[in-house]
């Protein structure tokens, strides 16, 4: 029973650790976020407006995490390492079919 309680507190204080270089990094860039959030109610349809300014916003977030060499300094595994291509991938091809 020790050990699954050791390990919650490691996850734990290594989510701490990756939050905080987060907002080391947004507040040496002197980001704020300026596209709108998106809710969507229970019963609501998904448009394809509220989608685009979704994956503007996380693009937007993104892109200002990315350091000046071009990574995202974070722990790569699981969600954290699909998450920024699926957004690139997903708005570079929003940008190739709307022209």
């Amino acid at each position: 029973m020790c050990g699954v309680s050791k390990w919650k507190d490691i996850k734990e204080i290594n989510n701490i650790a990756i939050i905080s270089i987060f907002v080391q990094i947004l507040r040496e860039k002197k980001f704020k976020q300026i596209i709108s959030k998106v809710k969507i109610e229970d019963d609501e349809k998904i448009t394809w407006e509220k989608a685009t300014l979704t994956l503007k916003r996380a693009s937007h977030y993104l892109s200002a995490l990315q350091t000046s060499d071009g990574h995202w300094p974070a722990h790569g595994a699981g969600s954290h390492f699909f998450i920024p291509i699926m957004v690139s991938s997903t708005y570079l091809k929003y940008i190739i079919y709307a022209f």
